[in-house]
C-alpha cells in the first residue's frame, strides 16, 4: 500500500510540475495578447508606445517559440504582417463564434506563403462532370433516409483507428495528393483490417500524365489521382517512397506495390453533395474533400469552425475522418500542431461554408485474397500486439499527451503502448508474422538486440 502510495505521489508531482511548466511557457504569448487586447480596446494615444513595446515583445515570443531567423531586409516587414494577424486573431475571437483563433506557424506569413500549404487547381475540377467515375453509394432519397436513420449519429475513424497521424505539406502545394491519399488509407484499413502508410510521393511524381489539374507541388486535383490508381492498380508505401515536399522523377514502375490485400474497384466524385450524403459516405470511410482555406482558416485553434464570409473557391484538400449532428471532421495537411491535433472541426450547421459541401471524392476497396505482409500493416486481429508506432515523439509526449487536446488525436492512434491502450505481448504467438516479442513490444527479429 506504501508503495503504491508513492508511487501515486510521484505521478501527481509529475503532473503539477508539467502544469506549471506548460503555464509558463504559454503565459508569455496569453498573457501579453491579453494585455494587447485590453489596450487596443481602450484605444488611447497615450498607450500606443506601449502597445507596441508589447506587440515586439509578442513577436520575440513568437520568433523563439517557432525558431524564426530573419535577415536584416525582412524583419520589419514580418513584423507588420505578424501584427495584422494578430489584431485579426483578436477580432475574430470576439465575434461569439463556437472557434478560437490563435497564433501559431502561419502567423508570420505572407499570403503567397500560405497559398503554397494548400493546393487544389479549382480551375479544373470545374470542367468535371456532376457524378464522375463509378460506383458509390446509392443516392436515392429513400437509400439516404435508411442510411442515416440505421448509421450512427457520431462517427469518427481517428478513434476507430482507422487513420494515421495528420502529415504536413509544407511549401509544397500537395494537399491534394494527401486528401486523397488519407482517404485511400482509411478505407483500405476498413476493407482489409490493416493500416498503412501510403506514397503521398509517388502522386505528386507520377500524375503528370493526368493532365488537366495535377502538376505536383503547383496543385492539383483528387479524381486525377484515383484515375492513376485505378488504371494501374499500384500505389507504394510512404516506406519505400517517403514525402520530400519536392517534385520528383516518377519511380513507380521500380517500387513494391502496395495494394497488395485489397484493389480499388471504383471511385465516385459527388459535385454539391448535401451534408447528409457526406454523413453516409464517411460511414463507409474517410473521403477527400475541398475547402477555401483563407484569413482565419490559417490560424484555427480550436472549436467549431465558422466564417459567414468565406468563398467557396476551393482552393485546398483535406479529408473528412468523421461526423457528429454539429460538424465535421477534418484531417488537414498541416502537421499536428495546427488546430485541434492536425484536425479541424467544421460546422455542418451553417450550409456551404467555405466551398465543404462543393465536392467529395471516395473510393470502393474490395479485398482481393493477396496477402499483406507488409511490417508497416497492422493487423486489427493482432489484439495482443503493443507498440508505439513513432516512439521518439510518443516518448515526447508522455502518458500526458494522450489525453492532452492538442496530440490526443496523433497519441491514441501512434502511442498505443504509451497510452495504454493495449496489451503487451507476452510471447511471440501474440506478435504478427515475422515479428518477435522484443521487451514490451514487437518487432522483426534484426532489430531486436535481446531475445530470450
Amino acid at each position: 500500500m506504501m508503495k503504491r502510495c508513492l508511487v501515486f505521489g510521484i505521478f501527481v508531482l509529475f503532473l503539477t510540475l508539467r502544469e506549471g511548466l506548460s503555464t509558463a511557457e504559454s503565459s508569455p504569448i496569453t498573457g501579453t495578447l491579453s494585455e494587447i487586447d485590453r489596450l487596443l480596446t481602450l484605444n488611447k494615444r497615450a498607450e500606443r508606445g506601449r502597445v507596441l513595446r508589447l506587440f515586439q515583445k509578442l513577436f520575440q515570443t513568437f520568433r523563439k517559440l517557432y525558431k524564426r531567423s530573419y535577415n536584416p531586409n525582412e524583419s520589419g516587414g514580418r513584423f507588420r504582417q505578424f501584427v495584422q494577424a494578430v489584431k485579426m486573431i483578436l477580432s475574430v475571437n470576439k465575434q461569439g463564434y463556437e472557434f478560437k483563433a490563435e497564433i501559431n506557424k502561419f502567423t508570420d506569413m505572407t499570403e503567397e506563403e500560405k497559398s503554397a500549404n494548400t493546393g487544389v487547381n479549382a480551375s479544373e475540377y470545374l470542367m468535371f462532370a456532376e457524378r464522375e467515375g463509378e460506383g458509390g453509394e446509392d443516392g436515392t432519397w429513400a437509400n439516404l433516409q435508411r442510411r442515416l436513420k440505421e448509421g450512427p449519429e457520431t462517427l469518427d475513424w481517428v478513434a476507430e483507428g482507422k487513420t494515421l497521424k495528420p502529415l504536413e505539406q509544407g511549401d509544397c502545394a500537395s494537399c491534394w495528393a494527401m486528401a486523397t491519399v488519407g482517404a485511400v488509407e482509411g478505407r483500405y484499413a476498413i476493407a482489409t483490417g490493416k493500416l498503412k502508410r501510403f506514397s503521398v510521393q509517388e502522386l505528386v511524381d507520377c500524375t503528370y500524365e493526368y493532365t488537366g489539374a495535377n502538376t505536383g507541388c503547383n496543385g492539383g486535383w483528387f479524381t486525377k489521382s484515383y484515375k492513376y490508381m485505378k488504371t494501374g492498380g499500384h500505389l507504394t508505401l510512404a516506406s519505400d517512397l517517403p514525402y520530400v515536399a519536392n517534385d520528383g522523377a516518377c519511380k513507380a514502375g521500380s517500387l513494391p506495390n502496395g495494394f497488395k490485400a485489397a484493389s480499388l474497384t471504383a471511385w465516385k466524385q459527388e459535385k454539391n453533395p448535401t451534408f447528409d450524403q457526406m454523413v453516409v459516405a464517411i460511414q463507409d470511410g474517410p473521403v477527400s474533400v475541398g475547402i477555401k482555406a483563407q484569413g482565419d482558416f490559417f490560424q484555427y485553434g480550436t472549436g467549431i469552425y465558422f466564417n459567414p464570409t468565406c468563398s467557396t473557391d476551393l482552393n485546398h484538400g483535406l479529408v473528412g475522418v468523421g461526423y457528429s449532428p454539429k460538424y465535421i471532421i477534418l484531417r488537414n495537411s498541416w502537421g499536428y500542431d495546427w488546430g485541434q491535433g492536425g484536425y479541424v472541426y467544421f460546422t455542418r450547421t451553417h450550409g456551404n461554408v467555405c466551398g465543404v459541401t462543393s465536392y467529395m471524392v471516395y473510393g470502393t476497396w474490395t479485398p482481393n485474397g493477396g496477402t499483406d505482409d507488409d511490417p508497416d500493416g497492422i493487423p486489427e486481429s493482432a489484439a495482443g500486439v503493443c507498440r508505439d508506432l513513432d516512439p521518439a515523439e510518443c516518448g515526447e509526449y508522455g502518458l500526458i499527451g494522450c489525453s492532452d487536446p492538442v496530440t490526443s488525436n496523433f497519441m491514441k492512434i501512434n502511442c498505443r503502448f504509451t497510452c495504454k491502450i493495449c496489451t503487451v505481448p507476452q510471447g511471440d504467438d501474440d506478435c504478427p508474422p515475422g515479428e518477435i516479442k522484443c521487451g514490451a513490444e514487437c518487432k522483426e527479429k534484426h532489430l531486436c538486440e535481446h531475445h530470450g
